[in-house]
């Protein structure tokens, strides 16, 4: 019987490499080791999406394009993880509080929960349900073209959509 399921490899990702790929998580460690807090980079994607969708509101003499790579990368890491193992997609990925404790954790900043359950898994199926790993990467490539060119128009200027597309990526 012939193997249909793809194997995932470095040529499939724009910026992983064969090392993460089958050590997912060994990147994540080491960006939020060495380079930053994971508070700071969820700061750093905010700005993003405003600078992406306001001209006034982009931050002068920041790393938004670096940030944007490493985002790019981040994608690709919780891609291989959905592929890995196996994650489901959601029907309604944007449903993102189901009672009343999945409001409190969220609002008070300890976790994003499920019916009062964390689950990272679940992040990331909402976050493949809601974009194939092609529509992210044309997203993030539309946010690192409007940050750098002001006559851009971040997904058609649709309120909506910014917002969603902002709180998958902070999630």
């Amino acid at each position: 019987m012939k193997n249909t399921q793809k194997k995932l490899k470095a040529k499939h990702f724009r910026y992983l490499s064969k090392e993460y790929i089958e050590d997912p998580l060994k990147n994540l460690e080491d960006f939020y080791v060495q380079e930053t807090y994971h508070h700071y980079f969820v700061m750093e994607i905010n700005l993003l999406i405003n600078a992406a969708s306001n001209v006034k509101m982009n931050c002068p003499n920041s790393s938004l394009g670096y940030n944007t790579k490493k985002l790019i990368t981040f994608v690709e890491i919780a891609y291989v993880i959905f592929k890995k193992c196996n994650l489901k997609k959601l029907k309604n990925p944007l449903n993102f509080i189901q009672c009343v404790s999945d409001y409190w954790n969220y609002v008070s900043g300890e976790c994003f929960s499920v019916n009062d359950i964390e689950s990272p898994e679940d992040e990331i199926s909402r976050f493949f349900s809601h974009q194939s790993l092609g529509q992210w990467y044309e997203t993030l490539d539309e946010i690192w073209i409007n940050i750098s060119d002001r006559n851009g128009d971040f997904l058609g200027n649709e309120g909506n959509n910014i917002l969603a597309v902002r709180e998958l990526l902070q999630r």
